[in-house]
């Protein structure tokens, strides 16, 4: 029973019982004093009994509404000032009363929103059943707990969550809801921000590793079920870390931004994007066989073959894709993304900016690196690597004035290993630096023997790599190593490349400047291969140019080569650099070049890189032919 019946019920009660008492006690009292009652007495004792009752009840009234208006006002407060949505709603879904707080939170006023239908302020459209459907039971949906969005008056959507209690029953059919509910859209923002987040690349706005591998295993999933092809697609770019580098990682991020817009313009929208991190992208086509997989990876080749214009920079990017197919190269996520990361290294290695399907004998190609990874690393605690030598000729002397230390690995499980395989090996591993300081040390140290044996001062070449010139620490290797060895540092020629130059060339400039206060000497090799400008060319701090070994092979054959060369020298020359070139193999090419005023020749005409022994002999023969 509701407290008002009860209040209600009670007063009257009271009421009777002081009407009773008064009746009898007053007639007994008024009986026992007066035989003949007067009139008028009557009268009073009435009108005493309704001044007496009514003088109680105004206190009791008065008590009673003091604490009525005292909680009203406590109540209004409340609802004045909070922040949730209260409202009253009847059976019929109409608004009875809305707090203060539409207004700040759907902009709608108390007289917009008392005597409307709630479902007005419901947004229709982000539920997955129809408004009419709902609209006739509304008032159930909102008994208990619900979440709901609503529309605020500018059209944007409000989530709310909250809680429907009936307040009003009428044999058991509710009559009245009283409605609590507060804005939760920043923290749904929160959290789906948060989870969007968790799966996807926070720069370019793509699915991660985690998105990609989740959607990776429904396709597989599916294409098994429908008997359906996929393929994977592996992206590595090419030179991104030279760009990023030398223009800043400002660029760099704009350009992955550009890079991702381009791929997803390649690809259909059942497909999936992925950034795996750094400059790589997987793409899963859906549904593709060989043939189409072909033409999108021709056609991402093509998108990305256009510069992009960043920050006043055309900028070119190539990209080396490898190509894996569901489900003949693998069947589950693991094995597909091995495969396809195989088959871009085999582009890499097939001169970049294409693309290359993964085959079996990938993966043998790929055990052999593991392999001989693991053997590169025991050979060098074992010391279990050599020099050979190739003599540099001076033209103008016409004798030999220095050698090229030239790495070389005999193992004697797989034999003898070229460069070409196992340097690109301890590039990947990091093991270059430590390999780069190994060749430099016993190169210094040979030479310093050769002097002490009485034989004419030589000049030692030895070939710098990227990574280890660029090692924070190579300066003071090669302090470390000259001392070591008590070799002089202007018999000491270390080589490097145009790429290396040209990665930081303000660095380059430093390093080699300190160099050269050492006393060293500095040849730029494979000149005319690279991108370096002339005006870069004039300000490093070089001794000596290689030409580089492409252009002297086809001298005879090549008119076009003969101007290059001829151009390579007399630029050099003019710029005070001394000129050698590499490669020379016949006569031919060796009369040219002396005719040109070239100082410098090594090549197989002479001979080829040989160990120590055997150069000390070439060393002491007549050089004349």
């Amino acid at each position: 029973m509701p407290s008002y019946y009860k209040i209600s019920i009670r007063i009257v009660i009271i009421y009777i019982l002081m009407s009773l008492t008064w009746l009898f006690f007053s007639d007994w009292l008024l009986l026992e004093h007066f035989k003949n009652l007067p009139v008028w007495l009557l009268h009073a004792k009435g009108c005493f009994f309704i001044l007496t009752t009514g003088i109680i009840f105004y206190f009791v009234i008065m008590k009673r509404l003091k604490e009525t208006f005292a909680n009203e006002h406590q109540y209004r407060l409340i609802l004045e000032n909070a922040t949730e949505l209260i409202a009253i709603i009847d059976n019929q879904g109409i608004l009875k009363y809305a707090s203060p707080s539409f207004k700040s939170t759907l902009g709608y006023s108390q007289k917009e929103t008392i005597g409307t239908p709630v479902y007005n302020f419901i947004d229709f459209k982000t539920l997955p059943e129809s408004a009419s459907r709902l609209k006739s039971r509304i008032n159930k949906e909102l008994e208990g707990d619900f979440v709901s969005i609503l529309k605020h008056k500018n059209g944007r959507c409000v989530i709310v969550e909250g809680k429907g209690i009936p307040i009003s029953e009428t044999n058991g059919k509710v009559e009245q809801l009283l409605v609590l509910a507060y804005d939760i859209t920043e923290r749904k923002n929160s959290e789906e921000k948060m989870e969007y987040m968790a799966y996807h690349d926070s720069l370019t706005g793509l699915p991660n590793r985690n998105y990609f591998r989740t959607s990776f295993n429904r396709a597989i999933e599916q294409a098994k079920e429908h008997n359906q092809k996929m393929s994977v697609i592996f992206i590595d770019l090419d030179r991104f870390k030279a760009v990023n580098d030398t223009l800043g990682h400002s660029i760099g991020d704009d350009l992955l931004i550009k890079i991702a817009e381009t791929l997803k313009s390649c690809i259909y929208e059942n497909d999936v994007i992925s950034r795996q991190g750094g400059d790589e992208f997987i793409i899963l086509l859906n549904n593709s066989s060989y043939e189409e997989t072909s033409q999108i990876a021709t056609n991402i080749l093509q998108a990305l073959s256009t510069p992009f214009l960043l920050s006043g920079h055309e900028v070119y990017i190539t990209p080396s894709l490898g190509i894996s197919m569901f489900p003949r190269d693998g069947e589950d996520v693991e094995t597909l993304i091995k495969n396809a990361d195989m088959a871009m290294y085999d582009a890499k290695n097939k001169g970049k900016n294409n693309y290359q399907f993964y085959c079996n004998h990938l993966a043998s190609t790929n055990f052999r690196k593991i392999l001989l990874e693991s053997k590169l690393r025991k050979a060098l605690q074992k010391n279990a690597l050599t020099l050979h030598y190739q003599p540099k000729v001076n033209l103008h002397l016409n004798k030999v004035t220095g050698f090229e230390a030239l790495l070389r690995w005999n193992d004697p499980d797989v034999g003898m290993i070229p460069p070409s395989e196992f340097i690109p090996i301890s590039e990947e591993t990091g093991l270059i630096v430590q390999i780069g300081n190994w060749v430099l040390r016993e190169a210094c140290r040979q030479t310093k023997r050769w002097q002490t044996e009485g034989n004419p001062p030589l000049c030692i070449c030895v070939n710098i790599s990227v990574r280890q010139f660029l090692d924070d620490g190579f300066l003071e290797s090669v302090k470390l190593i000259l001392e070591e060895t008590k070799l002089d540092p202007e018999h000491l020629n270390l080589e490097i490349t145009e790429s290396i130059a040209m990665s930081d060339v303000e660095k380059t400039i430093t390093i080699l400047t300190e160099l050269k206060q050492l006393g060293v000497l500095i040849s730029l090799d494979d000149f005319g291969t690279g991108y370096s400008s002339l005006s870069y060319l004039s300000k490093l701090p070089l001794d000596f140019v290689k030409i580089d070994q492409s252009f002297v092979r086809d001298l005879h054959l090549n008119e076009e080569n003969k101007n290059i060369v001829r151009a390579i020298i007399q630029v050099a020359h003019s710029l005070k650099k001394i000129v050698i070139a590499e490669g020379v193999e016949t006569k031919e090419q060796l009369d040219f070049l002396r005719q040109k005023k070239c100082d410098h020749v090594q090549g197989y005409y002479y001979s080829k890189p040989v160990p120590a022994e055997q150069a000390i002999e070439f060393l002491m023969n007549d050089l004349q032919r």
